[in-house]
């Protein structure tokens, strides 16, 4: 599950054929590498909003099927544009990742495509343990069984997540497999016991 772009993803990773599924674009997307077929999740992208935020100059903006992103430093000129003309308040949310801005549809985001992946995958959500780093994973961690956070993670995510990793980025999510891998679910009871 990734806020990146399909193109963008496979320019930072040249094995998507491991997975069976990806959810990209905060949500929005989703792509199946066996079959090299994708189909949006969410509402296809907004080219009217796009020609506001040009209008306001935002820029660069990155756009997708369903997502338009930019520098978090863009984030008064997207403000600016969100109440431009028809308002899109309403039709559309703005997510923070670190240091880029994403704008989606109402309701779009990594919690609702995980959800979607989940059944379509037909694996139920207490039997998943999602990783994450950044504030646009909040809603991921929320959405599954088990929700990690890496060492480095905003402090936002730490709030939510059910274990917090000593090692930062990958060797956070290394520490995770790894415990998994060698304790299996056990791991994961003392997170199931601290939500009940």
């Amino acid at each position: 599950v990734t806020g990146r772009r399909i193109a963008e993803l496979r320019e930072v990773c040249d094995r998507l054929s491991v997975v069976e599924l990806v959810v990209a674009e905060n949500g929005g997307y989703c792509f199946s590498p066996g079959s090299n077929v994708g189909w949006r999740i969410a509402a296809p992208l907004d080219s009217a909003l796009v020609g506001t935020l040009r209008s306001c100059g935002v820029e660069p903006l990155a756009l997708g099927e369903t997502i338009i992103a930019t520098h978090a430093s863009q984030s008064e000129s997207v403000a600016r544009a969100m109440t431009t003309g028809p308002p899109y308040a309403g039709t559309h949310h703005v997510i923070h990742n670190r240091d880029s801005l994403m704008i989606l549809p109402s309701g779009v985001d990594k919690g609702s495509g995980v959800r979607e992946a989940l059944r379509f995958l037909r694996i139920p959500a207490e039997q998943t343990v999602a990783i994450g780093d950044a504030e646009n994973d909040v809603a991921l961690l929320q959405a599954v069984g088990h929700g990690v956070a890496v060492g480095d993670a905003v402090d936002g995510l730490k709030e939510v997540a059910d274990l917090v990793t000593d090692g930062a980025g990958p060797h956070g999510v290394e520490e995770c497999l790894d415990g998994l891998a060698a304790e299996g679910w056990q791991r994961l009871k003392p997170w199931e016991a601290r939500a009940v």
